[in-house]
């Protein structure tokens, strides 16, 4: 089966990097860690796009495999362990709004079984009608409730949409910031810092992961992956450009946070070559909303 030109249409811009992260969530299916049990959506994509679209990312530019591209393939199924075990702590403890934004291609709502929860997915309409096209391709039904809410996060008017979805800003709930503040300038992870907080009761939590420092830079160091580093560095900005102690802080939210190398070890993986670079910091971080919210 091919994507058809009505998914391929809706999945461009931002929308393109969400297909390729699918995929790389695809490709480390098979690893024998079984970080990504299951991904029916990603799977979905792959079955979609075949070679097309993303096979020239896989490819340095003399054909020889993608270093940068199975590093961020090591890297995505790490990072979409760390969301998945704060989904499920938040679930244990009594949380059942989770809210992803910009969802992008996320496969939680048809590969987590969550009791009695509702994850809201919020991201720019067309990519969210892609995910659907590509979920009834397949014939696949979500095993947890899932809201979408087709709106722009850079737009003023997405806590209103969330709430007009359903979302009930009394109780608490999960945000999950995955592979998206790097895409975002200081002041607009500032502005959606805010709208969150103002939006999250008691019990809530935020968790998020992003690069301190020259992203760009370091992509430019690694070798064999012109093509995914240059879509990568079209869309990256500053993000928070504080550790996130310190960025959580400044809005009043009480944060833990670990690097990336210590994430691996954690999952008995070897931390990637590029985590020991001095030119930045990958951050995995959870933060509470802190006394008086």
């Amino acid at each position: 089966m091919t994507m058809s030109d009505d998914v391929l249409s809706a999945v461009s811009g931002v929308g393109n990097t969400a297909v390729f992260i699918a995929a790389l969530r695809a490709a480390g299916l098979g690893h024998p860690d079984r970080l990504i049990e299951s991904d029916p959506i990603a799977e979905a994509v792959t079955a979609a796009v075949g070679d097309a679209p993303v096979s020239r990312l896989w490819r340095a530019a003399d054909g020889s495999p993608s270093v940068l591209a199975d590093a961020l393939r090591d890297y995505v199924a790490m990072r979409t362990r760390y969301f998945d075990e704060r989904v499920h702590s938040a679930v244990d403890e009594g949380v059942r709004q989770i809210v992803v934004l910009g969802a992008g291609l996320d496969g939680r709502a048809h590969r987590m079984r969550l009791p009695d929860a509702t994850i809201f997915e919020i991201d720019a309409p067309e990519v969210l009608r892609a995910k659907r096209l590509l979920a009834e391709s397949r014939n696949l039904t979500p095993t947890t409730y899932a809201v979408p809410v087709p709106t722009d996060l850079r737009d003023g008017d997405w806590p209103d949409a969330l709430q007009a979805a359903g979302y009930d800003r009394d109780l608490p709930a999960l945000w999950l910031a995955e592979g998206l503040l790097f895409y975002l300038a200081p002041e607009d992870c500032a502005a959606l810092l805010a709208a969150v907080g103002a939006l999250s009761a008691p019990g809530s939590a935020f968790a998020t992961e992003y690069p301190q420092g020259d992203l760009a830079g370091a992509l430019d160091d690694i070798d064999g992956g012109a093509a995914t580093r240059d879509m990568i560095a079209a869309f990256v900005q500053a993000g928070p450009q504080l550790p996130p102690q310190q960025w959580f802080a400044g809005a009043g939210w009480s944060a833990t946070a670990r690097d990336v190398a210590d994430w691996a070890r954690a999952l008995g993986r070897t931390p990637p070559d590029w985590s020991t670079w001095d030119t930045f910091t990958w951050w995995f971080a959870t933060a509470d909303p802190g006394p008086g919210r």
